[in-house]
């Protein structure tokens, strides 16, 4: 009986040595192709275990420290996705990976903020909300309060990431740049500055925000580059400003048929912006493409106004 337990044991070893050193050389094939301008096979990381994924950050720490631009940027790529909770192919019967696990890869992935490549901070910058807040640590909130200052040109990206995680030591170092580097900042890194004190809950900036939106004609430009931040803050003050224009029936936004110039109302494209904010709002959102979950938008259109009309002064702004 002894004999067959060490069997069993040697052969669960032999096991997880042949997964880890197959994931390695993945990662390693991964490599190879981005050296060569090649294309890869994604990895399918659901296939493998947590020793083998928790092994396959170490084995990037080489690759992040690599002389080409693009196999660092590659070795970021891939701790980026061992951080991410679950993925698009995982099924139910997959193990999904820790929340050690999560924060480890994570946590190597910040570490591109140091790169001296701009292209590599960019990469990591753009994806700093990824993560769900509990994947980041004490340490990882704490490496980008520190990255506010000298401001870096990613810093759009850092303000709004930490007002996603609810970081209110970050509340300090933003309004000294306004108040002391306003004249050095782009009119949108001011305006996302404004906006992440919003979410952080100032009021004054909330203030500010509001009244500055109020004042904007809608458009198109408004609609992708102002109401969605108006949106980030979950502030009701500021979602009240796209309810107001949902009513609106200026057709002053494009239509969604490349083939046709026809000017059409912006709210179907607001409408878009706030269902998925507003707790048990009529209309669902298609989450694979943004749409309104809708064949018939007139209709949408009318019952969306119905129902704000009724619950404009209690409605509810989801808070995530």
């Amino acid at each position: 009986m002894r004999k067959l337990e060490l069997i069993i044991t040697f052969i669960l070893i032999s096991a997880t040595l042949t997964q880890a050193q197959n994931l390695t050389q993945s990662i390693e094939s991964q490599i190879n192709a981005t050296r060569e301008k090649e294309n890869s096979t994604a990895l399918n990381w659901s296939s493998y275990g947590e020793e083998e994924k928790t092994a396959a950050i170490s084995s990037l720490q080489t690759y992040r420290q690599d002389s080409l631009l693009s196999v660092r940027i590659k070795a970021y790529d891939l701790l980026y996705q061992l951080s991410l909770k679950s993925t698009v192919n995982d099924t139910p019967q997959d193990s999904l990976p820790s929340l050690k696990l999560r924060q480890a890869s994570f946590q190597a992935f910040l570490q591109g903020l140091n790169d001296e490549e701009r292209a590599v901070q960019g990469f990591i910058a753009d994806r700093l909300q990824s993560a769900e807040a509990e994947g980041y640590t004490d340490e990882m909130r704490n490496l980008l309060v520190g990255k506010l200052n000298p401001r870096h040109f990613y810093y759009e990206e850092l303000v709004l990431a930490l007002a996603y995680l609810d970081q209110t030591t970050a509340i300090s170092p933003i309004i000294n740049h306004l108040r002391t580097q306003s004249s050095e900042m782009s009119q949108m890194e001011r305006w996302q500055a404004h906006i992440a004190l919003a979410r952080l809950g100032e009021q004054p900036a909330l203030d500010f925000i509001v009244r500055k939106a109020e004042e904007l004609q809608v458009n198109d430009n408004i609609i992708y580059d102002i109401y969605p931040t108006l949106a980030f803050t979950r502030q009701k003050a500021a979602v009240d400003v796209l309810v107001e224009q949902v009513f609106n029936d200026e057709q002053n936004c494009s239509s969604p048929d490349p083939d046709s110039n026809q000017k059409i109302t912006c709210a179907y494209r607001i409408l878009e912006i706030i269902a998925p904010i507003i707790q048990n709002f009529p209309i669902p959102v298609d989450e694979a493409t943004g749409d309104l979950d809708t064949d018939d938008y007139e209709a949408a259109l009318q019952q969306s106004r119905e129902w704000l009309e009724a619950n404009r002064a209690d409605y509810v702004v989801i808070n995530g």
